[in-house]
């Protein structure tokens, strides 16, 4: 009972922050996401965010197999591939932010994952 009290107080939470983020994101563009907190752009630090919320899920993917059932997650393998591809032959950095930056586009993947793990059930 105190667990699902929680959780449902966790998703509002998460859904009124998301909310927010998105109008605040469709008013302000690129300047909204120019604001710099801890010496980085908020973009930057929502590209990380994504990171990390591609290594949860499908951290989380593989200890629980059920967690995307009908979600392709499979074909994500490939843009690993070819990021640690490019990453190695182009002799690239770890602690570089431009690693981060040229890669956006699959760390924002994490978003992906994320909507649909709060809405497969609608």
């Amino acid at each position: 009972m105190v667990n699902e009290i929680n959780i449902r107080f966790f998703q509002k939470i998460m859904v009124n922050i998301i909310f927010y983020i998105l109008i605040l994101t469709l008013i302000f563009t690129r300047s909204f996401f120019g604001i710099t907190v801890f010496g980085f752009r908020l973009g930057e630090l929502f590209v990380a965010f994504g990171l990390v919320l591609l290594i949860f899920f499908l951290f989380l993917n593989f200890i629980n197999r059920n967690t995307f059932r009908a979600f392709p997650y499979k074909s994500f393998y490939l843009f690993f591939i070819v990021f640690g591809a490019t990453f190695l032959l182009n002799k690239g950095s770890i602690f570089s932010t431009y690693t981060y930056k040229s890669s956006s586009f699959i760390w924002m993947i994490g978003y992906l994952f994320l909507g649909y793990y709060f809405f497969q059930s609608i």
